[in-house]
């Protein structure tokens, strides 16, 4: 059970630098990451369930927002937590090859897509005809691993085909660029989505907080 720590590595890093974030301070086998957020002060990263590092960090954690983030089923983080902590809506670590990232596709009529690279961040944006926001996502390379991020289609875009359209245009930028795998954190929706466009679910990805 787990991910190999070296991908969560890169992983996280990937994600520092998408965010605009402190690069990971490595701790307790996994990574600590400073967010900043109101209602994401930090997170500790796990490759993999603990049982001594989660009763450790959980005991000296007293503030809202701080989160523990492991690669280990809800099932089974539930029961070390203390009364105060929640666990938040499920997530998942997903990848994909070089196949799945390199799959046809093109944007739906009427949008116009445009990439934009600043500070190590690959950054798709999409727009309708009136040149309002439709949908974006963010890429980061780590030698051969992309690192997708942030992709989000706008509300009254939804179930047009943009979401895939942006997996592709962003996975076609990396394997240009030489990635030969990809990496993501997916809710429960995005899941499935990802799944039809060929990447594959790694490990449950299981957050766990003190709420506000």
């Amino acid at each position: 059970m787990g991910v190999e720590r070296a991908l969560i590595a890169e992983w996280t890093a990937g994600w520092a630098i998408s965010r605009g974030k402190p690069a990971p301070v490595p701790v307790h086998g996994g990574f600590y990451l400073l967010d900043g957020r109101p209602q994401q002060k930090a997170r500790y990263v796990f490759p993999e369930l603990r049982e001594e590092v989660v009763r450790e960090l959980t005991a000296a954690i007293d503030e809202p927002f701080v989160y523990l983030k492991i690669c280990a089923p809800r099932a089974a983080v539930a029961p070390l937590l203390p009364a105060a902590w929640r666990i938040a809506d499920p997530g998942f670590i997903m990848t994909a090859g070089a196949p799945a990232l390199d799959g046809p596709g093109a944007m739906p009529e009427g949008h116009v897509a445009s990439l934009r690279e600043e500070g190590g961040v690959i950054a798709l944006a999409v727009a309708d005809e009136a040149g309002a926001p439709a949908a974006r996502g963010r890429l980061v390379l780590r030698g051969g691993l992309a690192v997708f991020d942030q992709i989000e289609t706008e509300e009254g875009h939804r179930r047009r085909g943009l979401g895939s359209a942006v997996m592709r245009a962003l996975g076609a930028e990396a394997t240009r660029r030489g990635a030969g795998r990809g990496i993501l954190v997916a809710t429960e929706m995005g899941r499935a989505l990802y799944a039809r466009l060929g990447w594959e679910s790694l490990s449950d990805y299981t957050s766990a907080f003190i709420p506000g």
